[in-house]
């Protein structure tokens, strides 16, 4: 992009000189041909002068063109750093609770194995990877304990969970680079019988990049342990996504989960069920 703006610059500003040599000439042309002294002069005047007022115009044009670059790749590595402390931070919140160690990299694997199966870009895919990485910086501001608890949470304490999702969006919000895939951090946690949260959204609502980021965050969260419940097998994990497929998952991001851990065995037409909300409610 930076390249094709640098030739429109510099094909513009050659055309508006080559202009200004062309008028110049021009007005010499015509005094010449009316014979007018005072004309004559001005006419001399302005041909000496129009060439360079028009390229120093142009070198000041040039100088305004290379300090835009040099701002906007200063902001673009001042973007870039924020993103690496933002993964270093997820490294101590995960720390927090040793069964959540590594929980942020192992998702955003896996988001890299299931987003080309799902036809995202190869561009989108990469962004998608790397918000996954922070898509739950926004628990930073639920307390430890209450994400740590045993039990079901009261209504207050599973308020203060349901918040982390536009949290986050706000802690991610000065990362331009991820607006693109940043309705992923926003709705990972809808559910597509709109049973989830923030906003309640239903089925093609929320966002490719959400639905799938979902799968790998709940896939995740099944196969390890958690204070409410033991860890679960990857066909146990599968299976159990399978049942809530088009109540709580998009069933085509569950269809690549099962290519990408080789279990499509699973992928018969699952028994009906009327609510996955218990189920959705501890992931």
């Amino acid at each position: 992009m930076r390249h094709h703006f640098h030739v429109q610059f510099s094909a513009g500003t050659r055309a508006l000189a080559g202009l200004g040599v062309v008028l110049a000439a021009g007005v010499v042309l015509l005094a010449v041909i009316g014979h007018e002294p005072a004309t004559l002069a001005l006419a001399a005047v302005l041909a000496a002068t129009t060439p360079a007022l028009i390229a120093l115009a142009w070198h000041r044009l040039r100088t305004l063109h290379h300090h835009a670059q040099r701002h906007a790749e200063s902001a673009e590595e001042a973007q870039r750093h924020y993103f690496m402390v933002l993964c270093e931070v997820m490294t101590v919140l995960e720390r927090r609770d040793p069964r959540l160690v590594g929980r942020s990299e192992r998702i955003a694997q896996l988001v890299a194995q299931l987003a080309p199966r799902l036809g995202l870009p190869a561009a989108q895919a990469e962004l998608l990877t790397m918000i996954a990485r922070v898509h739950d910086i926004g628990l930073l501001s639920v307390n430890p304990q209450v994400l740590s608890k045993p039990t079901g949470l009261n209504g207050p304490e599973f308020n203060a969970v349901k918040d982390h999702c536009l949290v986050g969006v706000g802690i991610l919000q000065p990362l331009t680079f991820l607006h693109p895939v940043l309705g992923a951090v926003r709705s990972h946690h809808e559910r597509m019988n709109g049973t989830g949260y923030p906003e309640g959204l239903r089925g093609e609502a929320i966002p490719l990049e959400a639905r799938l980021l979902a799968v790998a965050d709940s896939f995740d969260a099944m196969t390890h342990d958690r204070p409410h419940r033991p860890t679960l097998s990857t066909r146990q994990a599968v299976t159990e996504l399978i049942r809530c497929a088009g109540n709580g998952y998009d069933e085509a991001c569950i269809k690549a989960l099962a290519a990408v851990m080789r279990v499509e065995d699973l992928l018969a037409p699952p028994a009906p069920v009327e609510s996955a909300t218990e189920v959705l409610q501890t992931v």
